[in-house]
């Protein structure tokens, strides 16, 4: 990348796939949701690889997609996920496994301030950006959320916008 004078690395480190990136005050996500145990980011790892972007002055921007594609989650926190691995996939998510984080569950924002708290702190001192997704949301995953029930746009809408707002709020406080 340095070579050809591209110095930006958008890095989606987690997916609805799997959980590789290790959250050691969540150390559950990735010990469950990843592929295998090997195949996982320490947080070592995660700062070597953007420490070495920066030494070739290629910044690194983080993204956890959400509150789609984070079926990965389920393995772990159950709770938090609605949809998972519905059927027939296209009718609630862009890809399979389907899963989305709850828009209406207290427990979804307890959830992301802890993981917000602990990556954060780490990853600031090397990049600026972090991404939170946001893209290929499936509406009908809310009919499965037992706490919205409903793929009314006019009732998803503000609780979306709650969610982006919270989630955007903990991005700008850290900087």
């Amino acid at each position: 990348m340095a070579f050809t004078k591209m110095n930006f690395f958008h890095w989606h480190i987690t997916d609805a796939q799997s959980w590789p990136l290790e959250i050691p005050a969540l150390p559950e996500l990735s010990a469950k949701g990843a592929y295998t145990p090997d195949q996982v980011y320490s947080p070592e790892e995660l700062a070597a690889v953007m420490q070495y972007g920066n030494n070739l002055g290629i910044e690194t921007a983080i993204e956890i997609d959400m509150p789609g594609h984070t079926s990965s989650i389920w393995f772990s926190h159950p709770e938090l996920i609605t949809a998972f691995n519905a059927q027939p996939y296209s009718t609630y998510c862009a890809e399979p496994p389907c899963g989305s984080l709850k828009l209406n569950h207290s427990a979804v924002y307890s959830f992301l301030d802890t993981m917000f708290s602990d990556l954060f702190p780490r990853i600031s001192e090397y990049s600026s950006y972090f991404d939170s997704g946001g893209d290929e949301v499936n509406v009908n995953a809310y009919l499965l959320d037992d706490t919205v029930k409903s793929n009314d746009t006019a009732i998803l809408q503000p609780l979306m916008q709650t969610f982006i707002d919270h989630v955007h709020g903990k991005i700008r406080a850290a900087g």
